[in-house]
């Protein structure tokens, strides 16, 4: 089978690769679509001016997600079947995969113009499911009922509007691809704080740093060590901090043995959720418009200072209550199996057909 694979974004690359190169071992004829020359290597301007609009793929580029999710030896194996092409013909491929990002674009590869092309868009962020576009599997390998949280009508969903995702389409549960190989482990005592760095240009004051210290003083002086999470793609005005706080490059393995979890409002949370971590909180006070997503769930979204101080002293406090939040994090939980990958695979093959 012809199948070709593109992304708006870089990152949202993190949940396709894995599925490339499954379909990759399985035999398939893999497209990636790139817009940038090799030769031009990562797009570092973009990197550092415009962080959240980082756009420039190629072979470089692809090679640096690769390393993001830790599947730098399995990509470099599948790298050697896989066509990287700046253009592609709708109509010469089985079936056009993307993001759940990307509908409106995978959408129109359906029309009669692109020879009906089937579309399939793989979750990112907060949904972990396929979408297929249009039309429903004529095998019934594939359960459709996804958990209760993510169900039309649900809190969840509702302030999210899946529905309009849903719309037309068939949604069959996934866990996040590029988790697979990821798992929370049994529970460690320790007296560590991290803090997931948002980085630059995400809805937050421009170089404002105090947030940062104004976090790290409370921490302390309740006893507690911080450690920061490194966004993988800082940009250029990042928080700013000295080398007394010790930092980590990216969020895992870390998370899995801290005390206690912060981010101003993070999509890490729906992954942290995903693998089974139930402490971590949103530093609602300090995330600006990036964490109003988090509002709806009140016993993790921190409103004020005090809240924090509050959570980072009590140990009865550092675990979800409410009953919305328990059943969104169990919804994220009972989707990851470790076989997203595979999945997601398995129903592209079907649609291909």
């Amino acid at each position: 089978m012809r199948i070709v694979f593109f992304a708006s974004h870089l990152l949202h690359h993190r949940v396709l690769l894995p599925v490339v190169c499954e379909l990759t071992k399985r035999g398939h004829d893999i497209t990636v679509q790139t817009n940038r020359a090799a030769w031009r290597g990562l797009p570092s301007c973009q990197m550092a001016l415009k962080p959240t609009m980082v756009t420039g793929i190629n072979e470089a580029s692809l090679d640096w997600v690769a390393d993001l999710i830790s599947y730098h030896c399995v990509w470099k194996k599948a790298k050697e079947r896989i066509k990287f092409a700046r253009y592609f013909v709708p109509e010469e491929y089985d079936c056009a995969v993307s993001t759940t990002k990307d509908m409106a674009r995978l959408e129109s590869l359906r029309r009669p113009i692109n020879g009906y092309t089937s579309g399939v868009a793989i979750g990112y962020q907060h949904l972990p499911a396929v979408v297929v576009l249009g039309r429903a599997m004529e095998r019934n390998r594939y359960p459709t009922e996804m958990p209760d949280a993510f169900r039309i009508g649900s809190p969840f969903e509702s302030r999210h509007q899946f529905r309009n995702l849903y719309s037309g389409n068939t949604v069959y549960p996934c866990g996040f691809p590029h988790l697979d190989h990821v798992a929370a482990g049994p529970k460690v005592d320790s007296n560590e704080v991290l803090i997931i760095e948002h980085g630059a240009g995400r809805k937050m004051p421009f170089r404002n740093d105090d947030w940062l210290g104004r976090i790290l003083s409370d921490i302390r002086d309740c006893g507690l060590k911080p450690v920061i999470a490194k966004h993988a793609l800082r940009g250029l005005f990042a928080p700013r901090y000295t080398s007394a706080v010790e930092t980590v490059s990216s969020w895992w393995p870390r998370a899995a043995r801290v005390k206690l979890i912060l981010t101003t409002g993070s999509s890490c949370m729906y992954e942290m959720w995903s693998i089974g971590l139930r402490n971590a909180f949103v530093v609602g006070y300090e995330g600006g418009g990036r964490a109003e997503a988090f509002r709806m769930f009140p016993d993790i979204y921190l409103a004020h200072r005090e809240q924090l101080r509050a959570v980072l002293r009590c140990p009865e406090l550092q675990q979800p209550r409410d009953a919305v939040t328990r059943k969104v994090i169990e919804g994220f939980q009972k989707l990851h199996d470790g076989k997203g990958a595979k999945t997601a695979a398995d129903i592209i093959e079907e649609v291909a057909k």
